[in-house]
C-alpha cells in the first residue's frame, strides 16, 4: 500500500488538484490510501467562522467566500460535473443552516481553545497535516509526497 498525503496549499486552487489527479495516474494500479487537507487556508477560514458564530457575529460574507472559492476551483476541474457541484453547495447549505440556529450551548471557544492548546503541548501531532504520520498503521505503509517522491 502506498500512502500520499496532500497539503492545503498543493490543493488550493485548480492547477493544484490536477497536479493531484496527474500524481495518482502514475499508480493507478497500486493499492492506495490517498489523505487530502483543506483546500489552502479553508481550515483557518472555517476557524475564523467558528469563532464569528460564536460571538454572535455574521458569517454569511465568510462563508460565502469559501462557497464561492470551492465552486469556482470545482468549475474549472469538472465543470461537468453537475452531481459534485449539487453535492458541494448541499454541504455549503447545510452549513449555513447550522449557523443560521445561532450559538448552541456547546462551548466553541473551549474546544477551540482547548485544541490550540493540544498543538502547543504536542506539536508534532497538533497538526492535522502530520496526523498520518503518528499512525501505527501508516508508520508501516510507503508514505509520498504530492510529487509523489517518498517521505521520511
Amino acid at each position: 500500500m502506498k500512502v500520499f498525503k496532500f497539503g492545503g496549499a498543493s490543493v488550493k486552487d485548480a492547477a493544484g488538484v490536477r497536479n493531484l489527479a496527474g500524481v495518482l495516474r502514475h499508480f493507478a494500479s497500486d493499492d492506495l490510501l490517498i489523505v487530502v487537507s483543506a483546500m489552502g487556508k479553508t481550515t483557518n477560514a472555517l476557524e475564523e467562522v467558528v469563532w464569528a458564530h460564536a460571538e454572535g457575529r455574521s458569517t454569511r460574507e465568510m462563508l460565502e467566500r469559501l462557497r464561492a472559492s470551492h465552486l469556482s476551483v470545482l468549475a474549472e476541474v469538472a465543470p461537468v460535473d453537475v452531481a459534485a457541484a449539487a453535492e458541494l453547495v448541499l454541504h455549503f447549505d447545510r452549513l449555513s443552516a447550522v449557523l443560521g440556529k445561532g450559538p448552541s450551548g456547546m462551548s466553541i471557544g473551549t474546544t477551540i481553545r482547548s485544541f490550540h492548546r493540544a498543538r502547543l503541548e504536542h506539536p508534532d501531532r497538533g497538526c492535522a497535516s502530520e496526523a498520518y504520520r503518528h499512525s501505527e498503521h501508516m508508520d508501516r505503509c510507503t508514505h509520498r509526497g504530492a510529487d509523489g517522491q517518498h517521505l521520511p
